[in-house]
């Protein structure tokens, strides 16, 4: 099996309600897909997203530049590339938007490599748990971004109480 593409889209989407965080409100996220093609017909998937709608257009030229170290390749041979990658930014560093664009490539081929074998990710690198317990409280942002702390009891900054929807004995993961 062979990488035959990867293709990038990037776009940005105003939120129906603001979310509100340490950086302020947040009207829009950015987000730039990712799709890694194959000679076998598979298709790797990841979603890199921004605060703010800013930046879109430069992590869409990280996952861009590194196109020429992935097409080609088998990718069941993740770690080979990820190294290569990683050689590759050591001029612009190992931070923020060279890691994340880089995280992009890696997470849709270990997507490639989930749908080759016919398993989820978590199945594939040796799973724990068929559930994991949460407390979960949804904010304005429909779902896509979520603030995550472990821990009983937690409250919400308005002060609520979040519901718990997690197994006897096991910890609760709060999101919100």
């Amino acid at each position: 099996m062979k990488i035959t593409a990867i293709h990038t889209t990037p776009g940005e989407r105003t939120l129906p309600s603001p979310a509100v965080g340490g950086l302020g409100p947040i009207h829009t996220i950015g987000l730039v897909a990712t799709r890694i093609e194959t000679d076998a017909g598979l298709v790797g998937e990841h979603m890199l997203i921004t605060l703010h709608g800013r930046h879109v257009r430069v992590l869409d030229e990280m996952v861009q530049s590194l196109t020429p170290l992935v097409v080609g390749r088998d990718p069941r041979h993740s770690t080979a590339i990820w190294a290569d990658g990683w050689r590759q930014n050591n001029f612009v560093g190992h931070k923020g938007v060279a890691v994340m664009g880089l995280s992009a490539i890696d997470s849709a081929l270990w997507d490639i490599r989930g749908k080759a074998a016919g398993l989820n990710i978590a199945a594939l690198i040796g799973q724990a748990r068929v559930a994991v317990p949460n407390l979960c409280q949804r904010r304005p942002v429909a779902g896509l971004l979520h603030r995550c702390v472990a821990g009983r009891g937690e409250q919400l900054r308005d002060g609520r109480v979040p519901r718990r929807e997690n197994a006897p004995g096991l910890r609760p993961i709060a999101c919100h």
